[in-house]
């Protein structure tokens, strides 16, 4: 039996199969129309708002969506029209498609260009994400180095469009679509799972985006008052968290942009070379369609020095070895719980990094750094020089324990900025 029968005849094919069906036919009841309205009006303006330059009229946005988000993604072109832009919608690929494809490709062409894609991406003015995965867990079959490899292939495409991020040319937003596998995981029903959207995304306020711009001010008004500590060094303790780092030279904190929806964060990309200490995740992450859960991180010199986890240590091991940046902290962040409307776990990043609850949350990223945290002038940005790291990945490993944050600024002067779930500024 060849590779391709084997595949089609496992029950696995069969009841992912069914959960599919299922889910399109709830896609329907999910959202009312007005909501649905309210979510592209939402991100419509978020990536209107992000750029830094205006879009010119008929500029090219993608819209990449998964099955599920069909509907979503029929709202959102429709907006972006009606904007005088150009919707390019991209259907990702299913968990099946997915998984075969790293299974039976040739190790020589994984992470193939299509021809045309690298025009593509250099003529792209933003690009719309709309996740809804459809199985947490169908990647686990796969060798992590075929992932890796693919990554590696195609890591120049995700660098011409960081750089056209740079000269304000391009962007992009992102959001959730509840399906059957994400509320299963996180303990809910499909209509919970909406629920919780619809809260944390405003959904259910009369004007979302009015909402977005009032949080947004206020995360930026404590951004600034961060920045202006300029570069000091933080001392992060909890329970089962004690780290330290610079926040380096030439850095600004970024606040609620519009970036994801929803996004209740604070973050930086601090100096990987700095960073000391011990850091443990309380919530699972899905990564690479592989759940990692408790893991623990040691940082020696600004390095991985070594990685715990009670599921999926191997994978997290090997993706955290991908290339030489994916060991160093590329962004550290927290959230204010009187911010978030998220008090749950979501089995999603998007949410779970944004997580409120008693006493907010934080998170780490391994990998690449974030240049919008640069404070310089873009053009001379030099991300060696100032110790911004460069990978191929972005692995945002969050903890929800009471946390204190203290900094010692350049005077010596020390600080306690956040404690207790909230910014103390």
């Amino acid at each position: 039996m060849g590779l391709r029968e084997g595949l089609l005849r496992r029950p696995s094919i069969r009841k992912h199969s069914a959960v599919i069906f299922f889910a399109a036919i709830m896609n329907t009841s999910l959202f009312t129309p007005d909501e649905l309205e309210k979510y592209a009006a939402i991100l419509t303006w978020a990536l209107l708002h992000i750029r830094k330059k205006p879009f010119r009229k008929h500029e090219y946005v993608q819209v990449r969506f998964d099955a599920d988000a069909l509907p979503l993604a029929e709202e959102t072109a429709a907006h972006l029209l009606d904007k005088n832009l150009e919707p390019v919608l991209r259907l990702m690929p299913t968990p099946r498609v997915e998984r075969d494809y790293y299974l039976m490709t040739n190790t020589r062409r994984l992470g193939r260009i299509v021809p045309g894609e690298e025009d593509f991406i250099r003529n792209l003015g933003g690009t719309i994400s709309l996740f809804a995965p459809a199985d947490l867990n169908h990647m686990q079959s796969v060798p992590t180095e075929r992932l890796n490899i693919a990554r590696r292939n195609r890591a120049f495409l995700s660098q011409i469009s960081r750089e056209r991020e740079t000269r304000g040319l391009y962007t992009w937003t992102l959001c959730m679509w509840p399906t059957q596998a994400l509320a299963a995981n996180a303990g809910m029903s499909i209509m919970e799972y909406a629920a919780h959207i619809r809260k944390a995304c405003f959904l259910d306020q009369p004007d979302p985006v009015e909402c977005w711009r009032k949080t947004m001010k206020e995360a930026r008004r404590i951004a600034a008052r961060l920045t202006a500590l300029g570069n000091s060094s933080l001392h992060v303790e909890s329970e089962n968290t004690d780290m330290r780092f610079n926040i380096g030279e030439c850095r600004k904190w970024v606040g609620i942009s519009g970036r994801n929806i929803p996004s209740f964060e604070i973050y930086v990309s601090p100096d990987w070379r700095t960073v000391e200490g011990t850091y443990q995740a309380t919530l699972p992450s899905c990564l690479g369609g592989n759940m990692v859960r408790n893991a623990r991180l040691t940082f020696k010199n600004g390095r991985l020095a070594a990685i715990e986890a009670s599921e999926g240590q191997d994978f997290a091991r090997v993706q955290s070895a991908v290339d030489k940046g994916a060991g160093q902290v590329g962004e550290f962040a927290l959230v204010d719980r009187r911010f978030s409307r998220i008090d749950r776990f979501m089995s999603c990043t998007l949410y779970d990094e944004n997580h409120g609850g008693p006493y907010g949350s934080m998170h780490i990223a391994l990998g690449q750094s974030y240049s919008n945290t640069f404070a310089g002038d873009p053009q001379k940005f030099d991300a060696n020089a100032y110790g911004f790291s460069n990978s191929s990945l972005h692995w945002d490993i969050i903890s929800t324990e009471n946390r204190r944050v203290t900094a010692v600024l350049p005077s010596g002067k020390r600080r306690v900025i956040y404690d207790n779930g909230e910014f103390l500024l």
